[in-house]
């Protein structure tokens, strides 16, 4: 089993996703493995990470394959992107012109979090 399904599955066992959610990412990536892609040509991972800026411990670690990107936003409320510190237009937007490395390095001292989003 591939390092992507046993992802899905350990968001699934964790209650990240529904089952339904589950299965349709499955299902991406059995269509996925038709469609010819050069390794290296694009990067790998979306990777979310929020941390509690005083003790450190991390509070969100999202790993999502790069080629799932667009079907799981598809699952996320756009409510959940309000923030004020964060233009999340300006991050899809990156997203789907291939970006590479940091994104987002932002310190919410409102909210005592640390939160870096990146591309890899």
């Amino acid at each position: 089993m591939n390092d992507e399904k046993i992802k899905i599955l350990e968001m699934l066992e964790s209650g990240k996703i529904s089952a339904k959610e589950a299965a349709d990412l499955l299902e991406a990536l059995e269509e996925r493995k038709t469609i010819d892609i050069k390794r290296g040509d694009k990067p790998a991972w979306l990777r979310i990470k929020v941390y509690d800026e005083i003790t450190g411990k991390s509070k969100v670690n999202v790993n999502l394959p790069y080629t799932l990107i667009n079907f799981a936003l598809k699952f996320i409320p756009k409510e959940q992107f309000n923030n004020d510190k964060i233009d999340f237009d300006e991050i899809f937007n990156a997203i789907k012109q291939g970006a590479q490395g940091k994104l987002i390095d932002v310190v919410d001292d409102e909210k005592g979090e640390h939160i870096e989003i990146y591309i890899e």
